[in-house]
């Protein structure tokens, strides 16, 4: 049985504009202009990241570069540094631990943390703490959001209401009306879909959602999220279900220049080996290996490939050259390949199974790696070995060139924060 907190007992930090912020606190030139981050520097890319003065001018995520300079001729452009992002992320991380203790990074630019004790009666005292170590710590340019609630899902949601450097505290008694004051898209969990869902259910605003049954939410959910959802909209202490990781994988929109398919094939390349150096950090092997493709006609291509458990670059590589060689039969035949040029890749590293998994199988029946495979293995290892050492340029299976863009280093998705040793 859910319990209900009868006080406050999370604290949500969210960091505003973290991108655009990290960037104007490391170059003091772009402080006080509009900024806007991009994947990659051109004119047919799309901001990931404004900064709060170019969210002045309208200036939204995903906006693309054309429509940008419209709204804001003067805004300032820079390529995305996911490295850098990461580094501040681990100060950050320790200068709130030194605080408080977290409980979980959700993404990079949020945290979630429990109050314990005499916290729950020092909101405003905590709350300027860690404002003041941080500024202290870092710069005033890298500031947070913080939302005080009964569980993470009100917290979170208290956090969005006062951005930037708001401090909203919704205590677990007096909390729904102020819900009612939102709408239903600014609920964590209520997308496009969702809301088109709630719509046909008739359900059209915040407060028509708390009304709804908890029976009726778990239909329109259409499984147990449903009722887990209604008791955390409630005010119920409720963690998030814990899950397991399935795949290592990476991908890319390419720039226009490398959407031509000897430049796409050798961004795959790289992603492979990138996932595959993941792969080997975190102790797994897997036994199977996806390729996509997305064209520019909006058209896709996928297929996998199975193999015995391993964990070395040939291996995978291998399986990509097989994959590739379909894909570009199928390419072959389009009549008119430049409305069909490559603008996704996406490879995928699945069927995984932990070295303790693979030490049992050796008493089984199961098909195990062959002689070739086992060196290929020793051969990756030393290979990993090497670019902790020198960096990740130091040796690899071929020819490693990071084309423009450089999509071939690792990105920040979402709820997945890169290990420094990914770049």
């Amino acid at each position: 049985m859910f319990r209900k907190p009868t006080q406050i007992e999370r604290l949500y930090i969210d960091f505003d504009c973290f991108f655009a912020s990290v960037e104007q606190q490391l170059q003091p030139q772009l402080r006080g202009y509009p900024v806007g981050v991009l994947p990659f520097m051109s004119k047919y890319s799309c901001v990931i990241a404004p900064s709060r003065e170019a969210k002045c001018y309208g200036i939204k995520t995903g906006m693309r570069v054309k429509e940008v300079l419209q709204l804001c001729p003067d805004i300032k452009f820079v390529p995305a540094r996911h490295d850098a992002y990461v580094r501040l992320h681990q100060q950050i991380y320790q200068i709130i631990e030194d605080c408080i203790h977290i409980d979980q990074a959700c993404s990079i630019d949020e945290v979630v943390c429990t109050l314990l004790g005499n916290e729950r009666n020092q909101i405003t005292e905590l709350a300027q703490q860690i404002r003041k170590t941080l500024m202290n710590s870092i710069g005033p340019y890298i500031t947070c959001s913080m939302g005080f609630a009964a569980n993470r899902l009100l917290a979170k949601i208290a956090a969005d209401i006062d951005k930037p450097e708001g401090t909203v505290v919704w205590n677990p008694d007096n909390f729904s009306n102020k819900l009612f004051t939102l709408e239903l898209q600014d609920i964590p969990g209520i997308g496009r879909g969702m809301s088109q869902r709630l719509e046909i259910a008739g359900i059209k605003n915040t407060k028509a959602l708390w009304q709804l049954p908890m029976d009726s939410m778990r239909k329109i959910w259409g499984s147990v999220e449903g009722e887990r959802f209604w008791y955390s909209l409630h005010g119920y202490a409720i963690e998030p279900v814990s899950t397991s990781r399935c795949m290592f994988g990476h991908s890319r929109i390419l720039t226009p220049e490398n959407r031509v398919p000897e430049k796409a094939r050798l961004c795959a390349r790289l992603l492979t080996v990138k996932a595959a150096r993941r792969l080997r950090r975190a102790n797994f092997l897997a036994s199977g290996f996806s390729l996509s493709l997305r064209f520019e006609n909006k058209t896709k291509w996928s297929n996998d490939i199975n193999f015995a458990a391993v964990a070395d670059d040939h291996t995978f590589l291998t399986a990509l050259t097989k994959l590739w060689q379909q894909a570009m039969q199928d390419y072959e035949k389009c009549r008119d390949r430049n409305k069909k040029r490559i603008k996704h890749v996406s490879v995928s590293i699945h069927c995984l199974t932990t070295l303790a998994d693979r030490q049992a199988d050796l008493f089984t029946n199961q098909t195990q790696p062959s002689y070739e495979q086992q060196k290929w293995n020793q051969l990756a290892l030393i290979m990993d070995e090497i670019v902790k050492r020198y960096g990740s340029k130091a040796v690899s299976l071929g020819i490693w060139e990071e084309p423009p863009g450089g999509y071939a280093g690792a990105k920040i998705a979402f709820g997945r924060i890169p290990n420094l040793a990914d770049f």
